[in-house]
């Protein structure tokens, strides 16, 4: 299985979660370690960096369109001279173009089940 403590340390760079959302994550965090896991081509791809990456990215993403910050609007932080502000919409986007970028580079070590063909 999918390393949850390995994902977890790497959901912590994509995210900048503090300890506790992250202990609050964790139910999310396991669930998709084990649904990636079901998905290797084999389980000894399983601690592959790659492969954590890619469900580190999917965790980053799952867990941005269940908190508050989409619903709440922008996020703005201040500290003395310096100010950020970052949209919803650029999180999101942010989200989604990491977390496809990784499953890309680890796509070889996934079985592709999303695929089907029919006839016309």
């Amino acid at each position: 299985m999918i390393d949850v403590i390995a994902v977890t340390e790497l959901l912590r760079r994509f995210s900048m979660l503090e300890e506790s959302a992250l202990a609050d994550a964790l139910p999310t965090v396991a669930v998709t370690c084990a649904e990636c896991t079901e998905k290797l081509r084999d389980g000894a791809f399983a601690e592959n960096p790659a492969v954590l990456e890619a469900t580190a990215a999917l965790c980053n993403y799952r867990l941005l369109l269940r908190s508050d910050t989409l619903r709440d609007g922008t996020t703005a932080f201040k500290a003395g001279d310096v100010s950020l502000a970052v949209s919803p919409a650029a999180l999101l986007e942010t989200a989604v173009r990491l977390r496809d970028e990784t499953y890309a580079a680890a796509a070889r070590y996934f079985n592709d089940t999303d695929f089907l063909f029919r006839q016309v």
